[in-house]
């Protein structure tokens, strides 16, 4: 449950169709990123500057309220402020990145930092790219610890937890289902 919902009257019902953690939420990367799957500037462009802010934020929020919810619930999933490294594949798949890190620092105060190739193997152990663009603020967690331990905190607080198939069926009208 979010921090403060429950003394702001929230109440949660956990309804998992398998155990706790089944299905993609335990087999990701674990990556905890900045951003979203576009880059900013082209979000922006998208959507403008002023919604294009609002959702930067969000996603550092987001961060940090994994980070709280690690902490809080004493969940042991590694969870670490590794940064992200975008790895440059080919030589000129670095004129990207380096344009999105000028405009990260200009538009939304965000420095990203390049690596070039030659300092890539103390950053990353690896010759294998042409360099790159590092995020320090993101990080990374073990998924499958991260959602055993958030089932676990579920459990004691949410007053329904259910995991079993089929669990709960919709009219596909407004209101309540049934379970």
């Amino acid at each position: 449950m979010p921090p403060g919902a429950r003394q702001r009257g929230v109440k949660v019902a956990v309804l998992e169709a398998e155990t706790m953690g089944w299905g993609a939420s335990s087999r990701n990367g674990g990556m905890v990123l900045t951003g979203l799957k576009l880059g900013m500037q082209s979000i922006a462009g998208k959507y403008g500057l002023d919604l294009a802010r609002r959702m930067w934020q969000c996603s550092l929020e987001a961060i940090l309220l994994v980070e709280q919810i690690v902490r809080d619930e004493k969940i042991d999933c590694g969870f670490a402020r590794t940064g992200h490294l975008l790895a440059a594949s080919k030589p000129w798949s670095l004129f990207g990145p380096r344009a999105e890190a000028a405009y990260m620092d200009r538009e939304f105060g965000h420095s990203l930092r390049l690596v070039p190739q030659s300092r890539q193997r103390s950053e990353i152990g690896s010759d294998t790219f042409y360099g790159g663009l590092v995020d320090d603020l993101s990080a990374g967690l073990n998924p499958a610890q991260y959602v055993t331990g958030l089932a676990g905190a579920a459990a004691g607080r949410a007053p329904y937890c259910v995991q079993a198939r089929a669990c709960c069926r919709s009219s596909g009208e407004p209101g309540p289902s049934t379970l």
